[in-house]
């Protein structure tokens, strides 16, 4: 088994484990008692920000559908997206830690006969987590192939919750680029007696504190704000896909969201935005993928415009000046998912576009208010325009869009994105000849 190494962290019942030489995944684990209040709508909100996986996508165990993107493999059988109902389980109460049902799958070991749990994310994750309850036997975490060891030896294993339950929730995080593609939950101790470990409230994707959000639409079969409470309406067939994490939202060119919420940016406050986006169109026409805009006034958008061949991150004050930056459509319309974000700093006076993960370009200038005066409501999908209704939808697919009242930093996009253009190799959120002399610097001859 890899040696460990441990450090503790200021919050109660929290503890990191990192597997030595193989420092690019860590494990941290909470005690249900200090993480867990119930399993209703505002106590699993409390638990997803105590335990870290605020903004991630979830499988809930509710049904015998596994969200789009995860895989089970259990009981030697072939990995999938469907689990058995037999292994659905209401009757154990004190394992569930959200909704009704946990998944019940066998463990075991027989010394002839090896059966193992293996969870894949087909789209790797920068963080998963899973909890878990009922673990009576000597059970290792195994996360991109490194070995955690014991769950009963990890901090936060409760001995003492009712019925053997809910003993101890575990998130994977990967460091320095790597991605959670593989947790696996492998039995040591043979036994000729079957057991089963109960799994629930499975989280993936980016992570994200709530209090670091304004507004945050997972778009993960659903179309409300889960931070802002903001509500929204889909207008046109409802098309939910496999997105960059869990679900994402396919748009049909008559399709969009309405939403509630109106955005009001005052004179010298900053704003950032982050959206996934995916689609294959000709650079023909021009579409949002988000906008509000009042005729010759304020506008927030991220735009296809087809009659530059651009995609732009654009910001327009209720005095009608603008701020803008962009890359060519091209780069954008390969049909693979691409991150993309528009950051508007204030205090700066300046406005940069993120494209997977790298600064592509700015603006300077000092913008007023921006939808203060006549606010429109924010389009998902299409551009809000006052004066012709919703206009621009958007024929492609978005996923996991993120408000915030501040300026992000280039680390901060790079959270958002990982494994962002590769060329950044001093990761500092642009590509230039400091990444080449940062590269000289590591580089090994023979190597």
């Amino acid at each position: 088994m890899l040696a460990h190494t441990h450090r503790a962290l200021a919050t109660i019942g929290v503890s990191v484990l990192t597997a030595a030489a193989l420092a690019d995944v860590t494990i941290t684990t909470f005690n249900p008692t200090d993480v867990f209040v119930d399993t209703s709508d505002e106590g699993v909100a409390q638990l997803n920000a105590a335990v870290g996986v605020v903004g991630c996508a979830f499988e809930d165990f509710e049904d015998t559908s596994l969200a789009p993107g995860i895989l089970v493999a259990y009981e030697n059988g072939a990995p999938s997206s469907m689990v058995d109902p037999g292994d659905l389980r209401t009757g154990y109460p004190d394992s569930v830690w959200d909704g009704m049902t946990s998944f019940y799958p066998l463990i075991r070991n027989t010394g002839n006969v090896l059966m193992p749990l293996t969870i894949t994310i087909q789209t790797p994750a920068p963080s998963v987590g899973i909890g878990l309850g009922d673990v009576e036997t000597d059970i290792e975490v195994i996360v991109n192939g490194q070995n955690f060891g014991l769950i009963r030896d990890m901090p936060g294993y409760d001995t003492g919750a009712p019925g053997n339950a809910r003993e101890i929730y575990i998130r994977a995080d990967g460091t320095n680029g790597e991605l959670i593609s593989t947790i696996v939950l492998n039995p040591v101790n043979t036994s000729p007696n079957a057991d089963a470990v109960y799994i629930d409230h499975l989280a993936f994707g980016t992570p994200t504190e709530a209090s670091e959000m304004s507004h945050y639409w997972p778009l993960d079969a659903m179309v409300d704000d889960l931070v802002g409470g903001a509500l929204g309406t889909f207008v046109g067939t409802e098309d939910w896909r496999l997105g960059k994490y869990g679900y994402g939202s396919a748009f049909s060119g008559s399709s969009y969201i309405e939403t509630d919420w109106m955005p009001a940016i005052p004179a010298g406050e900053s704003f950032s935005y982050s959206a996934w986006i995916r689609h294959d169109l000709a650079p023909d026409a021009v579409y949002y993928p988000l906008g509000l805009e009042r005729s010759n006034h304020q506008e927030i958008s991220l735009v296809l415009n087809g009659y530059d061949d651009m995609l732009y991150v654009f910001f327009r004050d209720d005095n009608w000046v603008s701020l803008g930056a962009g890359i060519p459509w091209t780069m954008t319309n390969d049909g693979e998912w691409h991150h993309v974000a528009g950051v508007l700093d204030a205090d700066a006076g300046k406005l940069t576009m993120y494209f997977d993960g790298v600064n592509v370009g700015s603006e300077t200038g000092t913008l007023g208010n921006i939808n203060v005066s006549s606010p429109r409501t924010m389009g998902i999908g299409a551009n809000n325009n006052s004066s012709s209704g919703y206009k621009g939808k958007f024929p492609g697919e978005l996923d996991d869009l993120r408000f915030y009242d501040r300026a992000l930093t280039p680390e901060d996009v790079r959270m958002l994105c990982p494994h962002a253009c590769r060329a950044d190799f001093n990761a500092d959120g642009e590509v230039n000849t400091l990444d080449f002399i940062a590269f000289l610097n590591t580089w090994v001859p023979g190597c």
